[in-house]
């Protein structure tokens, strides 16, 4: 017997294992289709809440706390960033916490802005990024540090 046959023969029989085409889509008896993820935000919400929060900060005010050359430098950074990198890695999944996450005390081993310095150098494609850093070559990728409280709600990035 060949395919079109086993076919004919399994849509003659009734067989109702398939009926997703037939079916209306009952919530409460099939499900959800795809489960709600509300720690992770889509791009567009990524990019207005990081448009958002750099449009409020001012790099020659630092927030109580912070260093304010390190702020400055944080915050120019990031405006940088946004204008030439932001919208793509929105799309491509970048967290807050992965490009602007700072670890209390610890300037430099935070998300890619805090790593990144005052470097231009940034090449970025898709969850990777890599720059020059005094002649050596730096690699970020996207999800190291996702967990991370971005700078400008950390009470103090110096100690």
């Amino acid at each position: 017997m060949g395919w079109r046959e086993r076919a004919e023969q399994v849509l003659g029989s009734g067989d109702t294992r398939d009926t997703s085409a037939t079916s209306p889509h009952d919530s409460s008896e099939n499900g959800p289709s795809v489960p709600s993820v509300s720690s992770v935000l889509g791009p567009k919400s990524s990019l207005e809440l990081w448009r958002s929060a750099l449009e409020g900060l001012d790099p020659r005010k630092p927030h109580p706390g912070h260093d304010a050359n390190r702020w400055y430098n944080m915050v120019d950074t990031s405006i940088w960033w946004l204008g030439a990198f932001g919208k793509q890695a929105a799309l491509d999944g970048w967290q807050t916490g992965c490009v602007f996450g700072v670890v209390d005390g610890q300037p430099g081993v935070g998300g890619l802005i805090d790593r990144l310095g005052t470097s231009r150098s940034l090449v970025m494609e898709g969850g990777r990024s890599r720059w020059r850093s005094f002649g050596v070559l730096m690699r970020f990728n996207r999800g190291a540090y996702s967990f991370l409280p971005p700078f400008w709600e950390v009470a103090a990035c110096e100690h």
